[in-house]
């Protein structure tokens, strides 16, 4: 979708603002992809076209019309109207996408005032002091109209007219049998083609014998998400406190949906913690974080998200305390009734893509899971909440060493201490260390156990090394 956007104004009033206008917006990376911008002065060549018949033939043919208004009216057309105003009336007999930006002056021309007047009664308008508010406003009118045209239709299931099978990635698409649980779909791959694969799971369609991807094909398996025009990055940030004042880690990732995946695994990875401690026989390596938990967000994140927001992201933030994962688009389920309904998929197609990986088992029960996995972990439950234009999920991490898991799981490591021939005293004094704590000195280890200096500091020196 590229929408051609028309500048209307004063000319020689607007002369800056509108080249600058014309810049920026071209410069937006969340616009440049769906917009296209007439300026007469900078699109129009030397032709034998007067110039009234070549702006009213752009008009026509624009998708949106932005007009700006000073205090000057501007010269008469033959029609005894100036060349805004005329225009404004092309373009409005045809289409109603149309937004006026008024600059604040204390002055006006008669013939403004009067064309002031007109718009009030036909359409709204915002106003600006400089060329930066008149960039700011212009692109949150776009970027709302942009958002409420690409959420009228299907968005996963959409097909994408300029793909093609040389826009699958390969590697991406033999790993995707990689993380296949479907033994059917398994057992296609030497029977099918990758067209008759990605068709039979939603991720492309075969029309008039021509392969083309879906949205939802493009971003599990594409090789150039971008060029689609798709939003669907992820930014992660590991923050140095408990808010967001310094940043000590930062990644973005743009890539297919699995390799994603593993690229958000690896930063969680390298930015949480372990703790330790001795239960029983073993050495135990608590994570900060259950990774289950924040793999089922994730995924979460990814399926639900409502990718027709146009200038948003998916955010993974670590701070300190806490994990905050931030999704575009509201849940489509109460935040009451969250993990106690059947849910509501936004992507119907991307799911399916999902159902058949080992990814399945997070999409739908996603919820239970994250509550349970935390539990397990004796941390509090995840918390969520629904904002205008997005979804947070916030989990906490361990505040001591007392907030230890209920029972062990896959995301603790344990290390049998009778493999290290440890004796009973030591696994006694780090117990003592790793679970309450305590340090030991070579007086106090003497004074607990009863033993010689030298056997105490032999004890101590083999824990260190061990």
């Amino acid at each position: 979708m590229v929408l051609k956007i028309f500048i209307s104004s004063v000319r020689n009033e607007f002369e800056e603002e509108r080249m600058y206008l014309k810049q920026k917006l071209m410069e937006d990376s969340n616009l440049n992809k769906y917009i296209e911008i007439f300026l007469f002065e900078t699109d129009v060549e030397s032709t034998s076209q007067a110039p009234p018949e070549i702006y009213i033939n752009e008009v026509r043919t624009s998708d949106i019309y932005i007009g700006i208004i000073g205090s000057t009216y501007g010269n008469l057309t033959d029609k005894g109207i100036s060349a805004t105003e005329l225009e404004y009336n092309e373009y409005s007999k045809l289409k109603s996408y149309y937004y006026f930006y008024v600059k604040n002056l204390e002055e006006r021309e008669e013939r403004t005032l009067e064309f002031l007047h007109r718009i009030q009664n036909e359409a709204t308008y915002t106003t600006f002091d400089n060329k930066e508010e008149l960039f700011y406003e212009v692109k949150r009118s776009l970027l709302s109209y942009i958002n409420s045209k690409l959420s009228s239709s299907e968005f996963d299931l959409s097909i994408i007219d300029n793909s093609s099978i040389n826009n699958v990635d390969i590697n991406v698409y033999d790993n995707y049998f990689n993380i296949l649980t479907d033994d059917a779909l398994l057992s296609l791959k030497q029977y099918r083609n990758k067209e008759e694969i990605l068709t039979l799971i939603k991720a492309g369609s075969i029309l008039n014998n021509n392969f083309h991807l879906t949205n939802a094909g493009a971003l599990f398996f594409s090789n150039d998400i971008e060029k689609f025009g798709i939003e669907h990055e992820i930014k992660m940030v590991r923050f140095q406190g408990e808010d967001r004042l310094t940043i000590i880690d930062y990644q973005e990732s743009h890539a297919p949906i699995p390799i994603l995946l593993d690229e958000v695994e690896k930063f969680f990875r390298r930015n949480t913690r372990h703790g330790v401690i001795v239960k029983d026989w073993g050495r135990v390596a608590i994570p900060e974080y259950p990774i289950d938990a924040i793999k089922e967000a994730i995924v979460n994140a990814i399926a639900h998200r409502d990718y027709t927001i146009v200038g948003d992201t998916i955010t993974f933030y670590i701070y300190s305390n806490r994990i905050e994962i931030i999704s575009p688009g509201r849940s489509l389920v109460p935040i009451e009734d969250l993990g106690n309904i059947n849910p509501v998929h936004r992507n119907k197609a991307l799911c399916n893509i999902f159902r058949y990986t080992k990814y399945m088992e997070h999409v739908g029960t996603g919820i239970l899971r994250m509550k349970e996995s935390m539990k397990n972990e004796g941390l509090s439950e995840p918390e969520f909440h629904n904002f205008t234009n997005n979804f947070r999920v916030t989990f906490y991490g361990r505040k001591n060493t007392e907030q230890l898991p209920l029972k062990l799981t896959n995301n603790d490591k344990i290390i049998n201490l009778n493999e290290l021939n440890l004796k009973d005293r030591q696994i006694t004094a780090l117990k003592m260390m790793l679970n309450n704590n305590y340090i030991f000195t070579t007086k106090k280890y003497i004074d607990k156990f009863k033993v010689s200096k030298s056997t105490a500091a032999r004890d101590l020196t083999e824990l260190v090394d061990k």
